[in-house]
C-alpha cells in the first residue's frame, strides 16, 4: 500500500503499525473528511478462508458497540482484493507504552481501571466478548479517557477440536520463543484450549489490573512457554502484598478477578465496574495516598464599578474548582462548601475546620466593558499567611488562558504529582465566543440559586449562551439541569420540561462523552420521568464515574433511585459519600435527613434538618421537611408550626402548602384543610400543580377514593413526585391497599407492605 494513494474511498497519509495479523495505516476519510485508522489482514489470514471470514464477522458484531471508551469500527468490507476494516483512529499513547514510562498514581490507575472495565461493560451487555485483552489493546487518548482497541479482531486462532498444541503454540511464540503480548494476558481456559467466554476477558483485565496498579505482571516469566504455565499452575499473588499503597479491598476486587476456575470470578465486565464504583465511592478523601494537597476556591469577590459581576466571580471560581478536581494530587472543596464563605474577610479557622483544606484560593475581579483584572491570592491556613499572589491585567477574550495560568500556579505552588495525561485543562469548557461564556455562567449562577423564578432564569441564560455557540456542551448540560430542577420541583409539567431536558443532556453527551452534569441529568430523567430504574442506575453510576467529586450524582442517586426502590443501605453510603463531598451544603443534609425519614428514621432525620436550619434558619425546605418528620413522631403542633413557617418562607410553595393542608387534616381542623386544598386548586390554573399534592390533603382527610383518583391524574401525567410513594411514611394508612400495591408496580416499585 503506497503513501499517498487511495483505497476505496481512503486516502493513504502513512503506516502506524504492523503485526503478525496485518498492518494498519493512517487515512482520510475522502467522504465522511475524517482521520481513520485503516486495518488489512495480513496475507496469511487473507489465504485463510475461515479466519478471513471469522474477522469480518466479529469486526460487524463490534461495530455494533457505541461507547466513549470503545474504539469505534467504522466500517468492514473488501475492496481491489483485500478486506479491509476502518477503525476511530485514537491520538494518544497505548497503555503499554504509558505502564514502561513508570508507575501511575493510584487515582490514575483507578480510574483508568474503572473505565477500562466501563467499555468491556458495554460489550458484554451486548454479548459480545474481546478474547485478547492487554496494555496495547488499549489506547489512552490526548485526553486522558480510555479506548479499548480491537473487539473481535485480537482472536484468530482456530477454535475447532482438530487444531493441536503444536499449531496454537507456533502462533502464540516468536521464532526464540520470547514472550509477545497475547500469551501473557490469556486465561487459563484459553491457554489450554478451552472455549473464551465474559469471564476469560475478567480474567485479562485482572491482569492488566494487576499490571496497573503494581507495575510489573504478576506471572511474568522468562518465555511464552513459562508464562503460560504459571497463569495456569502458579499460584496468584495479593495485589495488596506485593504493593503496600494499594488497599486491601481493591487486591481482593482483582484476586477474584485471576481465580484459575471461571466460575470463580465475576460474571462479567459490568460486575467488574460496579465493585470498583463502589470501592472507589468509600475512599474517604483522607484515605487516598495519591491526595496530599487539600484546596479550597472561594468565590471571587466583585470589584467592578456597579458592582454586577457577582455572576461572573461566582463562575470563575466554580471553573477553577472544575478542573482542578480533575487532578488526583489535589482534593479540592465543593463548590456548594466553599461559597458558604462568601466575602472578604473569611475566618481561616473556620475555613480550615469547616471544610477540611490547608489552602485557600481568595481573589477579586474587577470589569469594565472588555477589560478585567483579577487578583488572586493563595493563603496558607495554618499560618494565615499568602504564599502566592498574582494580578492579571488582560482583555476579556483572555479570560481562559487566565484561568489555565492560575490552575497551573496552583499545581506547582501546591507542588501536586500529576501526569501529562492529567495536567489541568478546560477542554470543551471553552466556548467559540466569550459572549456565549458570559450567559452561560449568568445561567449557572442563577441555576445555584434553586428558587424557581431564578431556574426559569436560568433557562433563558443557558438558551442565551446556545444562541451564540450551539454546541457549547456546558449550557446544554446547565439547560438539561436546569429543565430537570424545574420538573423535580413541580415548577412546570413534566411533559414540558422532561423531553426538554433529555434533548438537552443528549447533546451535550453526543459533545463530551462521560460529561457527569449531563449523565446526573439524564440519569433523573430515566427514574423521575421514565420509571426506568435500570437506566437511572446505569447513568447515575457513569456520572459517578466520570467525576468521583461530583456530590450531586451521589446526591440524585441516593434520593432519586435508591430509596424509591427501597435500597436504603446503599441510598446511605452514597448520601454520606456526598455530605464528605459536601459537608456544608443544605441541600445535601436536608437530603441525607430525607434518607432516614423515608427509612421511617425519625430521629436521625430530625438531627440532619437541625443541622441544616443551624446553617440557614431562613432554609425553608428544611423547615419543610421537619415538619414531615414529626408529623412522622406523632408530634402534630410541632409539624404544624414548622410547616407554616415552610410556606412563608418558600413564598407559598404548592408542595409545602398541600403537607400542611395534610397536617391540619390531621390535628381535626378540617375547615383550613379544605381551604389550601382549595387555593391549590385555583392555583392550578394558572400553573403546574402535581396532583399528588392534592392526594396528600385527602389522605389527611381520610378520603382514600379521592387519594387514589388524584394518584391516577399524577401517573397519566408523569409527576415526578409520584416516585417516593412506596417510602413515603405518609402512605402507611393505604399501604397495604390493594389498589396501591397495583399502583406502585406500574411505576416499577414496591409497597413495602408485609
Amino acid at each position: 500500500m503506497f503513501i499517498g494513494s487511495t483505497f476505496s474511498h481512503y486516502r493513504i497519509l502513512k503506516k502506524i503499525g504492523q503485526g503478525g495479523r496485518g498492518e494498519v495505516f493512517l487515512a482520510e476519510d475522502t467522504i465522511l473528511n475524517r482521520k481513520v485508522a485503516l486495518k488489512f489482514l495480513s496475507p496469511e489470514t487473507e489465504q485463510r478462508e475461515d479466519l478471513r471470514a471469522r474477522v469480518l464477522i466479529e469486526a460487524k458484531s463490534a461495530a455494533s458497540i457505541d461507547h466513549p471508551f470503545i474504539c469505534k469500527v467504522y466500517e468492514t468490507g473488501e475492496a481491489e482484493g483485500r478486506c479491509f476494516i476502518a477503525l476511530e483512529f485514537v491520538e494518544g499513547q497505548t497503555l503499554a507504552d504509558k505502564l514502561n514510562a513508570g508507575p501511575l498514581p493510584f487515582g490514575e490507575a483507578l480510574t483508568i481501571a474503572i473505565q477500562i472495565a466501563e467499555g468491556v461493560a458495554s460489550a458484554h451487555d451486548r454479548e459480545l466478548i474481546h478474547r485478547d485483552l492487554k496494555p496495547n489493546n488499549i489506547m489512552i487518548s490526548q485526553t486522558g479517557h480510555v479506548k479499548v482497541m480491537d473487539f473481535g479482531l485480537a482472536k484468530q486462532l482456530p477454535q475447532d477440536a482438530e487444531s493441536d498444541d503444536t499449531t496454537r503454540s507456533a502462533v502464540m511464540q516468536t521464532m526464540d520463543g520470547s514472550l509477545v503480548g497475547t500469551p501473557a494476558y490469556m486465561s487459563p481456559e484459553q491457554i489450554r484450549g478451552e472455549r473464551a467466554d465474559a469471564r476469560s476477558d475478567v480474567f485479562a483485565m485482572g491482569l492488566v489490573y494487576f499490571h496497573v496498579f503494581s507495575g510489573v505482571h504478576p506471572f511474568k516469566k522468562n518465555t511464552t512457554q513459562a508464562t503460560m504455565g504459571a497463569i495456569v499452575y502458579e499460584q496468584t499473588p495479593v495485589l495488596s502484598s506485593s504493593t503496600p499503597h494499594v488497599p486491601l479491598e481493591l487486591g481482593e476486587i482483582v484476586s477474584r478477578m485471576l481465580m484459575k476456575d471461571p466460575a470463580n470470578r465475576y460474571p462479567s465486565a459490568g460486575e467488574v465496574r460496579d465493585e470498583l464504583i463502589r470501592f472507589r465511592s468509600r475512599l474517604a478523601p483522607s484515605a487516598k495516598a495519591f491526595s496530599p494537597r487539600t484546596i479550597a476556591i472561594l468565590p471571587f469577590v466583585d470589584l467592578s464599578p456597579d458592582r454586577d459581576q457577582e455572576f461572573f466571580c461566582d463562575g470563575l471560581a466554580e471553573e477553577l474548582i472544575t478542573v482542578l478536581n480533575t487532578l488526583d494530587g489535589l482534593r479540592v472543596a465543593s463548590r456548594t462548601s466553599s461559597f458558604r464563605f462568601r466575602g472578604s474577610n473569611f475566618d481561616t479557622r473556620e475555613v480550615r475546620e469547616g471544610l477540611k483544606v490547608e489552602t485557600v484560593l481568595e481573589g477579586s475581579v474587577r470589569k469594565a466593558q472588555d477589560k478585567i483584572r483579577i487578583v488572586v491570592n493563595l493563603v496558607d491556613l495554618e499560618t494565615g499567611f499568602p504564599v502566592w499572589s498574582q494580578r492579571y491585567d488582560r482583555q476579556l477574550d483572555d479570560i481562559f488562558k487566565i484561568q489555565d495560568e492560575i490552575a497551573e500556579a496552583i499545581v506547582q505552588k501546591l507542588k501536586v504529582s500529576i501526569s501529562s495525561v492529567n495536567a489541568p485543562k478546560w477542554v470543551g469548557n471553552s466556548p467559540d465566543n466569550i459572549r456565549a461564556y458570559e450567559s452561560y455562567l449568568r445561567g449557572r449562577y442563577y441555576w445555584n440559586k434553586r428558587t424557581e423564578e431564578n431556574l426559569k432564569r436560568s433557562v433563558d441564560f443557558f438558551q442565551k449562551a446556545l444562541g451564540d455557540d450551539p454546541d457549547y456542551a456546558l449550557a446544554l448540560a446547565g439547560l438539561a439541569e436546569s429543565y430537570v430542577t424545574l420538573g423535580f420541583y413541580g415548577a412546570l409539567p413534566p411533559s414540558e420540561v422532561m423531553p426538554a431536558a433529555r434533548q438537552s443532556a443528549e447533546r451535550a453527551l453526543a459533545r463530551r462523552h462521560e460529561m457527569p452534569e449531563a449523565l446526573n441529568a439524564l440519569a433523573t430523567i430515566y427514574a423521575v420521568y421514565d420509571w426506568d430504574w435500570a437506566s437511572a442506575e446505569r447513568n447515575f453510576k457513569r456520572a459517578i464515574g466520570a467525576n468521583p467529586n461530583y456530590a450531586a450524582a451521589y446526591q440524585w442517586y441516593a434520593i432519586n433511585c435508591l430509596v424509591p426502590c427501597g435500597r436504603f443501605t446503599e441510598a446511605r453510603a452514597a448520601i454520606q459519600r456526598a455530605l464528605e463531598l459536601e459537608p456544608l451544603s443544605l441541600t445535601v443534609l436536608a437530603t441525607s435527613g430525607l434518607v432516614s425519614y423515608y427509612q421511617h428514621e425519625y430521629e436521625p432525620a430530625i438531627t440532619e434538618y437541625r443541622k441544616a436550619l443551624e446553617l440557614d434558619a431562613n432554609f425553608g425546605i428544611a423547615h419543610y421537611f421537619l415538619g414531615q418528620a414529626y408529623l412522622g413522631k406523632g408530634l402534630i403542633d410541632e409539624a404544624v408550626a414548622e410547616l407554616e413557617q415552610s410556606v412563608m418562607l418558600t413564598n407559598r410553595s404548592p408542595e409545602c402548602v398541600a403537607v400542611l393542608g395534610y397536617a391540619y387534616a390531621l390535628s381535626g381542623n378540617r375547615s383550613a384543610a379544605e381551604e389550601l386544598a382549595r387555593d391549590l386548586q385555583t392555583r392550578s390554573i394558572d400553573r403546574y400543580v402535581s396532583p399528588v399534592l392534592f392526594a396528600w390533603i385527602h389522605l389527611g382527610l381520610g378520603d382514600h377514593d379521592q387519594v387514589f383518583a388524584y394518584l391516577e391524574q399524577a401517573y397519566q401525567r408523569r409527576a415526578a413526585d409520584l416516585i417516593w410513594l412506596p417510602v413515603r411514611p405518609a402512605f402507611d394508612a393505604i399501604r397495604c391497599d390493594p389498589r396501591f400495591e397495583s399502583f406502585c408496580k406500574r411505576l416499577g416499585l414496591g409497597t413495602g407492605c408485609s
